[in-house]
C-alpha cells in the first residue's frame, strides 16, 4: 500500500469500516480495478472466461487452507517474531483498559513467565481487555482482519495471532472480558483451527492469558534477551517471572551477557527512550572513557520521536574526540517495537528512533522491517527537523571555534556525518582546523587547532626560514609561523569518501597571512650582513604522554620555546649534525635534562652545558655495575671485551646479581640512563638500554613468571614497566624466605603501581640485608 494513500484515506476506512454487532473491522485502502471498456461481442470467443468474469474482468481468488498455512507458518521468520506479536496484542489492550477505563482504576500489566525445564511460556495479561467471543469469531480467527483503527496503535495487518506456530505447535488461549464479562478458553492447533476447552477456572481478572510449550531448537537465552528489548518501551509495565536458572552450559559469555538466566523476578518495562540510550552510553564497553555526552531531542508529534547522543571520549592520545558512529550506532523502533530500518544513517554516536505512525510509514508484512518507501519518507522527514536541531553547531568565527565546548566534535565533523546538516562556513572552519603543519616549536606535526590554542596570528611559509620568522615575529610578537607538513594539497578522510582539501583556500578565507607577502608589504628588511638572533629557542625535553585512550602514560618527547637567559645548566647544547641521535634518547627515560641545538650565541653566553663538557663529567662518575663499582670512563675499556646492558630501575644494586660474561650491566634511574646513554653515543660505544622492562624476567631461573601477571595492559610499554619487572626479578633473586617472596608477588600482581610495588620491594630487600 502506498503511502500516501494510507494517509489520506484514513477517514475514509473508517467510514468503509463494517461491524458487526459492537465489533468494528477496519480494512486499508484496497485497489480496485475496473473491467476494460471492450465491447462483448469482442470477447465472445471465449465463451468460457467470459462466464467467468464480471463485464470481461476475472476475480482472482484464494485456496484458502493453503493460504492459511503460508500465512501462519511461513510469513513470521523466528521464535523472537512469535513472541513480539503475541506480546504487541496483549500489550495494545493494556493501554485500551488503562486509556479507556481509568474510571474503573484499571491498572494494567503483562506478566511472563518461563519454566525452563519444562520449556512452558506463559503471556499474560492482567487488568487488560480480555477478548468476547464475538470478536473472537469475527476477528481473531479471520486472518487479515483487525480493529485496530489507531495508526498511532500497534497492528494493523490482523495476522500477527497466527505467529505462535513459530513457538509452539499448540497454544492455550484463555480469556476473561472486560466489556461482556465472559470467561472462555481455546486450543489453537498449527495455526489451522481452534479447539473450544473447558472454561478457566483461576482466571480472576480481566485479560488473556496465552500458554505455550516452546518447541526443542528455540534458544531459550535468545528469547529472553529478545523480551528484554522489545518490552521495554511498550509502555506497559511488564514482568519476567524465571521459574528456574536457565541452563548456559557450553555457551560464550558474550551470548549470555547482561541477559537474566537465574530465578527471580524482573522487571522488563517501561523505560524512556531517553533514559535507555544514556545507560547504554554510560556502560559500554569500550577502552576510552567517556567525558561528557551532548545531547540532542527531537520531536514531531505525529511522526517520530528522536534521541541522539554524541558520546565524547577520551582519544589514543588522551585527547578529547567525539565517538564516530558505526553500524551498530542507531536503533529504530516502530510505535516503542524494534524494527530494522537498514539505510537510516543519522550524526550521533548513538540515536535511538521511535516512528509512531504505522500506516503512513508501514513496516513489511513481516513486521521485520521498514518498507523502503517509508525508510525514505521517515529519514527526509527526521533530517529536515535536524538541521534546525543542530544549529547550535553552527560557527560564525574563529574566535568562536576558539571558546567552543564542542572542539572534539568538529575534529570528527564530517565522520559524524554532521557536513549536511551545518553552514558552509563551519564545515570549511572544522576541515581547516584539521589541517597538519609543522612549527619551529613542533617540528614533527601538529594540528592548526593546537596553534589557535597560543594564538590566532597565524603566518604560512614554504619553510622555517629562521631570519623570516624573526622578520615576522619583529613586528607581531605572538605570531605563529608553520609549513605544510605534507604536499600543498591535503587529503581528509571521511567514513564515506576521501575529499582533496586546498589549503591555501582555507589559509585565506580564515585570515592565515602569508609570511612572504607579509614581508614584502611591510618592507621588512634584514640589514645587511645583520644575522637577527631569535629570542627563544625550541627546547626539547622528557614529558609524559596518555596513551590508548587514556589508560596508560609513556615517556614522550616535548618541544617549548624557551628565552635564551631561562635556560639552565640541564639543557645541554648539541650541534646540529648530532641532534636526531641525542633527541632520540628524550623518547625513551622520562629524565630531567633537555636539549637545545647549539649556536654561537648561546656559545658566546656560556648559557646552557656543551655536549662535551656534560659527558666529560660523566665520564668521571662511580657507577654500580654487574663487575663491581667503576668509574663511568672505565667502561670504555670493558666495552672492548663485554657489549654495555643498561637497565631502567631505580635500585643499582640488583647488578650483583647480573654478572655475566657477554654483558657488563649497569641499573639506574631516569637520569642516570639518559647520561650513559649519551655517553655511549658520544664515545660510539655499543650498547643495549632496556627501559621498559622486557628482559627482566629473563634473569630469574627456576621460575616461570610471565610478563602479564604484574603490568596492567602488558602489550603496551609505558612509564613504571620496568620499575615493576626489575623489582620481581630482584626479589626472586635476593630474597631467600619463599613464604615472604610470595607475598610479595601476589602484592605486585594485585598492585601493578610501579611507585607501590617499588615502597614495598624496598622493605622487603631491606628486611632481607639487615636478616643476613
Amino acid at each position: 500500500l502506498s503511502i500516501t494513500n494510507n494517509c489520506t484515506n484514513e477517514n475514509e476506512n473508517k467510514i468503509k469500516a463494517t461491524a458487526t454487532e459492537a465489533v468494528r473491522i477496519y480494512k486499508p485502502t484496497l485497489l480496485k480495478e475496473d473491467p476494460l471498456p471492450l465491447d462483448r461481442a469482442e470477447l465472445s470467443y471465449a465463451e468460457k472466461l467470459l462466464q467467468a468474469s464480471s463485464d470481461g474482468l476475472i476475480p482472482v481468488k484464494l485456496e484458502e487452507d493453503v493460504v492459511i498455512q503460508r500465512i501462519s507458518h511461513d510469513l513470521y521468520a523466528s521464535a523472537e517474531s512469535g513472541f513480539r506479536e503475541l506480546y504487541n496484542n496483549e500489550a495494545r489492550a493494556c493501554r485500551i483498559a488503562r486509556n479507556h477505563y481509568y474510571n474503573d482504576d484499571a491498572s494494567p500489566r503483562i506478566e511472563v513467565t518461563l519454566v525452563p525445564s519444562e520449556r512452558k511460556l506463559v503471556i499474560h495479561g492482567i487488568d487488560s481487555m480480555g477478548m468476547s467471543q464475538e470478536k473472537f469469531l469475527t476477528v481473531y480467527t479471520v486472518l487479515g482482519r483487525s480493529d485496530n483503527f489507531d495508526s498511532k496503535e500497534v497492528g494493523q495487518f490482523g495476522c500477527g495471532r497466527a505467529s505462535y506456530v513459530t513457538l509452539s505447535d499448540i497454544m492455550v488461549l484463555e480469556t476473561y472480558s472486560r466489556e461482556t464479562g465472559e470467561k472462555y478458553a481455546v486450543m489453537g492447533k498449527n495455526g489451522i483451527g481452534y479447539n473450544v476447552l473447558p472454561p478457566p477456572t483461576d482466571l480472576n481478572e480481566y485479560g488473556t492469558r496465552i500458554t505455550l510449550t516452546l518447541r526443542h531448537g528455540i534458544s531459550i537465552v535468545n528469547l529472553v534477551k529478545y523480551m528484554m528489548k522489545v518490552c521495554m518501551f511498550s509502555g506497559v509495565d511488564t514482568y519476567l517471572n524465571l521459574e528456574e536458572d536457565i541452563s548456559t552450559d557450553g555457551l560464550p559469555s558474550y551470548r549470555i551477557e547482561k541477559v537474566h538466566t537465574k530465578a527471580g523476578r524482573y522487571r522488563l518495562g517501561t523505560i524512556t527512550f531517553a533514559e535507555y540510550l544514556e545507560n547504554k552510553v554510560q556502560t559500554a564497553e569500550t577502552w576510552r572513557p567517556l567525558v561528557k555526552m551532548v545531547f540532542v531531542e527531537a520531536k514531531e508529534d505525529t511522526d517520530f520521536y528522536l534521541y541522539g547522543i554524541i558520546a565524547i571520549r577520551k582519544g589514543y592520545d588522551n585527547d578529547l574526540v567525539a565517538e564516530i558512529p558505526d553500524n551498530s550506532s542507531g536503533e529504530t523502533y516502530l510505535l516503542g517495537t524494534p524494527i530494522e530500518a537498514d539505510g537510516i544513517q543519522l550524526p550521533f554516536s548513538h540515536w535511538v528512533l521511535n516512528i509512531k505512525d504505522e500506516r503512513k510509514y508501514p513496516p513489511t508484512a513481516d513486521r521485520e522491517r521498514l518498507s523502503d518507501n517509508a525508510i525514505n519518507a521517515i529519514e527526509d522527514k527526521v533530517k529536515s527537523s535536524l538541521k534546525e536541531k543542530l544549529q547550535f553547531l553552527n560557527l560564525k568565527s574563529v574566535q568562536e571555534y576558539v571558546e567552543s565546548q564542542y572542539k572534539p566534535i568538529y575534529r570528527v565533523l564530517e565522520g559524524m556525518g554532521l557536513g549536511e546538516y551545518l553552514s558552509e562556513y563551519t564545515v570549511d572552519l572544522a576541515k581547516f582546523v584539521e589541517i597538519s603543519v609543522k612549527t619551529p616549536e613542533y617540528p614533527n606535526r601538529t594540528k592548526i587547532r593546537d596553534l589557535l590554542a597560543q594564538s590566532q596570528n597565524l603566518f604560512y611559509l614554504d619553510s622555517l626560514n629562521e631570519n623570516k620568522i624573526a622578520l615576522i615575529r619583529s613586528k607581531v610578537p605572538d605570531a605563529i609561523v608553520f609549513k605544510l607538513s605534507s604536499g600543498k594539497k591535503e587529503r581528509e578522510q571521511s567514513s564515506s569518501s576521501t575529499v582533496v582539501v586546498d589549503p591555501f583556500q582555507l589559509f585565506r578565507r580564515f585570515d592565515v597571512k602569508f609570511g612572504e607577502e607579509f614581508i614584502r608589504e611591510n618592507n621588512l628588511k634584514m640589514k645587511r650582513r645583520e644575522r637577527i638572533v631569535p629570542e627563544d629557542l625550541p627546547v626539547h625535553e622528557a614529558g609524559a604522554g596518555w596513551y590508548s585512550w587514556g589508560r596508560f602514560r609513556t615517556v614522550k618527547r616535548h618541544t617549548t620555546r624557551t628565552a635564551r637567559e631561562d635556560i639552565g645548566r640541564d639543557t645541554i647544547r648539541v650541534p646540529e649534525g648530532s641532534m636526531r641521535t641525542y633527541l632520540r634518547l628524550l623518547s625513551m627515560v622520562k629524565t630531567r635534562y633537555k636539549i637545545v641545538k647549539d649556536d654561537r650565541e648561546l656559545e658566546s653566553s656560556g648559557t646552557g652545558t656543551t655536549l662535551k663538557s656534560f659527558v666529560d663529567s660523566i665520564g668521571r662518575k662511580m657507577v654500580q655495575t654487574s663487575d663491581g663499582k667503576m668509574r663511568v670512563t672505565d667502561t670504555i675499556t670493558h666495552s672492548s671485551k663485554k657489549k654495555m646492558k643498561l637497565v631502567l630501575y631505580s635500585d643499582p644494586s640488583i647488578t650483583r646479581h647480573m654478572h655475566s660474561e657477554e654483558h657488563l650491566s649497569i641499573a639506574g634511574d631516569d637520569d642516570l640512563l639518559f647520561e650513559l646513554m649519551a655517553f655511549c653515543e658520544f664515545h660510539r660505544i655499543e650498547y643495549t638500554a632496556d627501559v621498559d622492562g622486557s628482559e627482566a624476567l629473563a634473569h630469574v631461573e627456576g621460575h616461570n613468571y610471565r610478563r602479564s601477571e604484574f603490568i596492567a595492559d602488558p602489550s603496551y610499554p609505558k612509564i613504571g614497566d620496568s620499575e615493576i619487572l626489575y623489582s620481581v626479578a630482584h626479589a626472586a633473586k635476593a630474597v631467600k624466605d619463599g613464604k615472604m617472596l610470595n607475598i610479595f608477588l601476589n602484592a605486585v600482581r594485585y598492585s601493578k603501581e610501579a611507585a607501590e610495588v617499588r615502597e614495598m620491594r624496598e622493605y622487603l630487600i631491606s628486611k632481607e640485608v639487615g636478616h643476613s
